[in-house]
């Protein structure tokens, strides 16, 4: 075992450069020589801007990372406001399309009767009395000592909450969320759930923050901290083994060429960062195999067959089920609302379609992984902090809170601390302190 001692200047490689990799080795920089260590041809990670040309107008999708707020990314917006990094509004409105049940509806005045039917629908005003239910009594379920073992669907059992509330509203909203198959939500641990919906604003009808966006793209703020970066960036440098001595940590890639440096941040999925590792301690590998991950198919188009039929329930998310709750969570975002994009044909980011997709429509594919979240997963967070800095070894990924972006850069923001590197603005903020 070898913990580093701070003060001492070191040469140090961080695999992965999404948010959590590229935070920690910005500020890392201010004291040590840093490689950044990119498997892909491009840096970001799941901040991902591609350039399109619809309408004969140039204009930035944003298909991973899209949005952020003031009350739940601070450290995200000093991060912006130190680099420059300009933001607008996003609008953040919902839908649900559920086929098997017939039911299509958007969470405004407008949208909540597109579908002239749920007007005199009793199930669908038990839905929005439960909405309205949630709201009344998350504070009072976050309290109690009784859910702290609770999962998601346990809960919704005990307090009798409605089928049309889980399939219509509530399940559709956490899987769009976390990009997860809608049957697994039910076992989602449920305080986790309510609280970071709660500190979101999700789960009330006032007091939503106002979501923003990067215009012009958020790999704005990549290229900006990529550019304070000491060492090398260096993409395509997949790396297929990472072995940890007394005096040293080796890093093989893929090519075959070996690299030696004093310390390595493993700012990867979890799964990715247990399998690069050639000798994982007990620890780290009960750690990290307890974060599962999803992948999904996320299509860049314009084929505007993936909205509601009735454009007064088209919003920036729009969620789609045809009832098997095992499939991969199908959602589709309106970049014309969501992100501003300037066009007038409907251009869309799609994950995991229903349907087979126009290919004359299709800008580009890809695949993103998301993690999934359970019991085992929130138990082994508590195990990270007595991992960090253990055998020339650091962790960062958003993985180690809730998967979010904000999550991410307090990963690579709590690397550097560790080292005794702040951020310019000086104390990592807690985005759960109002």
């Amino acid at each position: 075992m070898c913990i580093l001692e701070r003060g001492s200047r070191m040469r140090l490689a961080v695999i992965g450069s999404g948010i959590s990799g590229v935070s920690a080795a910005w500020l890392l920089s201010a004291e040590h020589e840093v490689d950044i260590l990119e498997a892909e041809d491009d840096l970001g990670g799941h901040t991902h801007t591609v350039d399109i040309k619809v309408d004969d107008t140039d204009a930035t999708a944003d298909t991973g990372f899209m949005v952020f707020n003031h009350r739940t990314y601070p450290n995200l917006v000093k991060l912006f406001e130190h680099f420059g990094i300009p933001e607008q509004a996003a609008d953040m409105s919902f839908s649900v399309q559920h086929f098997k049940d017939g039911v299509e509806w958007k969470g405004d005045l407008g949208g909540l009767f597109a579908q002239p039917g749920n007007a005199v629908r009793p199930a669908f005003w038990g839905m929005l009395g439960d909405v309205l239910r949630m709201s009344r009594n998350a504070e009072r379920l976050l309290a109690d000592p009784t859910c702290d073992d609770l999962t998601l669907g346990e809960l919704l059992r005990r307090e009798k909450y409605g089928h049309e509330f889980l399939e219509w509203y509530l399940v559709p909203m956490g899987a769009a969320i976390w990009s997860m198959p809608t049957g697994k939500m039910l076992a989602f641990p449920a305080k986790t759930f309510l609280r970071f919906c709660d500190n979101h604003g999700l789960l009330h009808v006032l007091g939503k923050p106002q979501w923003k966006s990067v215009p012009g793209g958020a790999r704005r703020y990549t290229r900006a901290l990529a550019g304070e970066v000491s060492g090398r960036i260096r993409t395509g440098a997949r790396v297929t083994g990472v072995q940890r001595f007394a005096d040293r940590v080796d890093i093989v890639l893929e090519s075959g060429e070996q690299l030696s440096y004093d310390g390595v941040v493993l700012a990867a999925h979890a799964d990715q960062t247990l399998a690069m590792l050639t000798d994982p301690s007990p620890a780290e590998a009960s750690m990290l195999e307890s974060f599962p991950y999803s992948p999904n198919d996320v299509i860049l188009h314009t084929d505007r067959r993936f909205l509601p039929r009735s454009k007064r329930a088209w919003a920036a998310w729009n969620y789609a089920s045809d009832g098997h709750g095992n499939a991969p969570v199908a959602v589709t975002y309106l970049l014309n609302i969501l992100q501003g994009v300037p066009v007038e044909t409907p251009v869309m980011v799609t994950l995991n379609p229903l349907r087979d997709c126009d290919p004359s429509t299709i800008i580009e594919r890809r695949e993103f992984a998301h993690p999934q979240f359970g019991r085992d997963a929130i138990d082994a967070q508590a195990s990270i902090p007595a991992l960090q800095g253990v055998n020339r070894t650091w962790f960062a990924g958003a993985w180690q809170r809730y998967g979010f972006h904000e999550d991410g850069l307090i990963s690579g923001l709590k690397v550097a601390d560790s080292l005794g590197i702040k951020p310019p603005w000086g104390a990592i903020l807690d985005p759960e302190e109002r």
